[in-house]
């Protein structure tokens, strides 16, 4: 293995490390049930494509207004437009993904950050649901977030605003 390759083994195995331990794994039935999940690539995807504003840890930058997905991302798929939301906010929808590794990211993020808050019906990203999101998308990601956070809100879910500099 090259030395740009140990580098790189090290540097996944060590953010791997630093993800919560007793994050509640919303895909299990999924999986018993036939539906692929490959974590390792879904990780993968995420520590390549996400971690660099999102953190390893997906504690994002609250500063910068990059939020946080714990305690946060599982609420939102508690609202009629929560999955929508989720595949068109920011980096995913503009991020160098292809529709597979947009699933398998936003299932990892559920997965390792949703937590209790994931509704028990949840069902995972899938190919065709990003590629359909994507093709109807007329929305505002910022204003629809918003929307979210104060309906949910009015429901006694709570949300945290975005915080920027």
């Amino acid at each position: 293995m090259t030395r740009s390759g140990l580098v790189l083994s090290a540097t996944l195995a060590a953010a791997a490390a630093m993800l919560p331990a007793g994050a509640a794994s919303a895909l299990d039935d999924a999986q018993r049930q036939g539906n692929v999940y490959d974590h390792s690539f879904a990780q993968t995807q995420y520590l390549h494509h996400c971690s660099g504003c999102h953190l390893p840890d997906g504690e994002g930058v609250h500063h910068r207004g990059i939020p946080p997905f714990s305690g946060v991302v599982g609420k939102f798929l508690q609202h009629p437009r929560g999955r929508e939301f989720l595949i068109n906010v920011g980096g995913m929808r503009n991020g160098a993904l292809d529709t597979r590794q947009r699933a398998a990211v936003l299932n990892y993020i559920i997965e390792a950050w949703g937590g209790d808050d994931v509704p028990a019906d949840f069902r995972p990203f899938d190919e065709a649901e990003i590629e359909a999101s994507f093709a109807a998308w007329r929305g505002d990601g910022p204003k629809l977030r918003e929307q979210i956070r104060a309906e949910l809100g009015a429901l006694g879910v709570d949300i945290a605003p975005l915080r920027s500099e």
